[in-house]
């Protein structure tokens, strides 16, 4: 009977975490248009029945690892509490929901049928918002919503060098990139036709470059040579231990040594290198000193838990902490809320990457190169705020707990 209750409930996740990514795709159209209708709070509907999902899928839950798991998100919680109050904890928490849940679902009901074609709809969704992006002036761009009396923004309205960042459909360009970077990726690796594939190719990059999403862009250009056939798991382990190594010395270099690019004065100069050196020099130091001076030896070591880090600052954090509200780097973020733990974490995801790319699977290849396009994404973005890269990240979770991924 429990067998049974498991599947059903399975298939019941499957159906939140389509609606939940086509909700994230929508995003912006949902929430400008249900908030006429005083149904502001329906964006989160998926993400919260999936969170009842996840909690129902807890108690009947009989792998030991799980419960492992189960139990190191108890105790972040409860740390979390007393660091961050319960209020931030909990809606912390709760943002994770997308990872977490596909860590506890048991059967094998993601087809790659489904999936292949989720993610064609997905993909062809998203291109199509921005390049209607370019030609009329979308009625919710910039608005903003009152949800349980906080501001909350509908979409971002900004600019690059000058440069209007396309969001189309979602909330805001980053988001928008992400979404494109990632199903093409998955979409390309492996296809056949070579002129549908240089056509998708080129559709992509010009939707990216016109988000003006550079890391998304860089990761897309890095990962070509591996969608237009090259397999070397040499370049590829080369490739993911350069990342991690280029990571960690940035993040060292700017926090320690003060690294930084002299300041950038053309518009191309601007274009390429303003954002990230705002990141080396102010974002980056900012981060890791506000963890350090308002916290004590325990935080520096086990991180503030949830509800210490990341967009839950704006709503609910205290004054003098908005510095830890952008880490603007996997790495930094992780370890700001989950300490030696969190760089755990994050190797390990290193690990199953290597994993997934290294399998005799096709499907599973793909799912390892667009989880390396997150992770160097990862390297000037907050990767764990984003729902797309939490559902990948599950993904991949759930793909080497239910195939064999070792070569």
């Amino acid at each position: 009977m429990i067998n049974a209750l498991n599947l059903r409930l399975d298939t019941i996740g499957l159906v939140l975490i389509i609606a939940m990514l086509f909700f994230e795709v929508l995003s912006s159209p949902i929430r400008y248009y249900s908030s006429f209708l005083g149904l502001s709070a329906i964006y989160y509907l998926p993400k919260v029945l999936l969170f009842l999902f996840a909690a129902l899928k807890v108690l009947v839950a009989k792998n030991y690892y799980k419960w492992m798991f189960l139990l190191f998100l108890l105790v972040e919680i409860i740390y979390g509490v007393f660091n961050n109050g319960v209020i931030s904890s909990l809606f912390s928490f709760y943002t994770w929901t997308p990872l977490w849940a596909l860590f506890f679902i048991d059967h094998n009901i993601f087809s790659d049928k489904i999936f292949e074609k989720v993610i064609r709809y997905v993909f062809l969704i998203t291109v199509i918002g921005v390049f209607l992006d370019t030609m009329i002036e979308f009625p919710w761009v910039g608005f903003e919503l009152e949800i349980l009396g906080t501001n909350v923004e509908g979409n971002r309205e900004w600019w690059t060098a000058g440069v209007s960042r396309i969001s189309g459909f979602t909330r805001m360009s980053a988001h928008t990139a992400i979404i494109i970077m990632v199903s093409s990726i998955y979409l390309l690796y492996g296809y056949r036709n070579n002129y549908i594939k240089i056509f998708l190719y080129l559709l992509t990059l010009a939707c990216l470059i016109l988000t003006t999403t550079k890391a998304a862009i860089g990761a897309f250009l890095i990962l070509t040579p591996f969608l237009f056939g090259l397999r070397s798991l040499s370049i590829s382990m080369f490739l993911l231990l350069s990342l991690l190594i280029s990571n960690v010395v940035l993040i060292i270099g700017s926090v320690g040594f003060g690294l930084n690019f002299e300041n950038p004065k053309s518009i191309v100069e601007i274009f390429l290198f303003r954002s990230f050196d705002i990141r080396l020099e102010d974002t980056w130091p900012e981060f890791y000193a506000t963890l350090l001076n308002s916290s004590n030896y325990i935080v520096s070591l086990l991180g503030t838990g949830f509800g210490g880090v990341g967009s839950v600052i704006k709503s609910f954090g205290d004054v003098g902490f908005e510095a830890l509200s952008t880490a603007d780097n996997s790495i930094l973020y992780i370890y700001g809320l989950f300490g030696i733990f969190g760089i755990i974490f994050h190797l390990y995801i290193y690990r199953l990457c290597g994993k997934l790319i290294f399998s005799e699977e096709t499907s599973t290849i793909k799912l390892g190169f667009v989880l390396l396009g997150c992770l160097i994404v990862g390297t000037t973005t907050d990767i764990f705020e984003n729902v797309i890269i939490l559902l990948v990240i599950g993904f991949c979770f759930y793909k080497e707990a239910s195939n064999n991924v070792y070569r």
